[in-house]
């Protein structure tokens, strides 16, 4: 057996756990998520995979599903980038659609490997994100219970699509823009500004490169927030 291979499975066995551990400090609610999207998305990889007489007229093969076509699609250039090296990744022209979530299932691809599972790990690592994020802007357990059950995140978890880390980037960006609005009230220093004002930015350029006209409505409504958020300011 090849060393790769073998590294790539220790590589993803360490990184379940990780998974795995930083879940469990997330309240019953969202370990509850976390656990179905975990062992569901596997029952449907298998199915998959080894073409199992369940529910075959639904199932695509190789671990997809009917209700994921652009996953064959996304996987086939992750496992080109991954094999071009890191700098094909880096450079990922604009031609490529959703060229940033491209880019990041590229980078676990050539971590964990070249299979449709690897999305299992890249959407529970969105989802564990999120509501990480959400448990730090003070949600309620109704909040997470939306996200941790939403049939439709559920299901969009557990293929190789975009959904799991569009939804984190934009938790991140409601939760960057609540942090400049803190720090105008808080007479924060330039330096913490500066370091807002750039995940701002990073964040909507990621949003950009997933859905570039979300990214666009969002930059044209945040000057309205930015004069909202200065106006309280000494």
């Amino acid at each position: 057996m090849s060393r790769v291979p073998v590294l790539q499975l220790l590589l993803a066995a360490f990184a379940c756990f990780g998974l795995w551990r930083l879940a469990r400090t997330l309240p019953r609610i969202a370990v509850a998520g976390f656990l179905i999207r975990a062992f569901l998305g596997q029952a449907l990889f298998w199915i998959s995979y080894l073409r199992l007489p369940v529910a075959r007229s639904l199932q695509s093969g190789n671990g997809f599903w009917f209700f994921a076509v652009d996953g064959p699609f996304y996987l086939r250039h992750a496992r080109m980038l991954a094999a071009d090296g890191p700098l094909a990744i880096l450079l990922l022209g604009d031609t490529y659609p959703s060229r940033f979530f491209v880019q990041v299932l590229s980078v676990f691809v050539t971590a964990f490997g070249g299979v449709a599972s690897v999305a299992i790990l890249l959407n529970c690592a969105a989802y564990v994100l999120i509501c990480a994020i959400l448990l730090r802007l003070r949600a309620g357990d109704v909040t997470l219970a939306a996200i941790a059950f939403s049939p439709a995140f559920i299901l969009f978890s557990m293929q190789p699509l975009k959904d799991a880390l569009f939804m984190l980037l934009l938790t991140a960006l409601i939760a960057a823009f609540r942090r400049w609005e803190g720090l105008w009230r808080s007479g924060g220093d330039r330096r913490r500004f500066v370091l807002c004002a750039v995940s701002i930015l990073g964040v909507t350029y990621a949003v950009a490169g997933i859905r570039w006209y979300l990214a666009a409505i969002v930059w044209g409504c945040s000057a309205g927030f930015y004069v909202l958020a200065a106006r309280p300011a000494r």
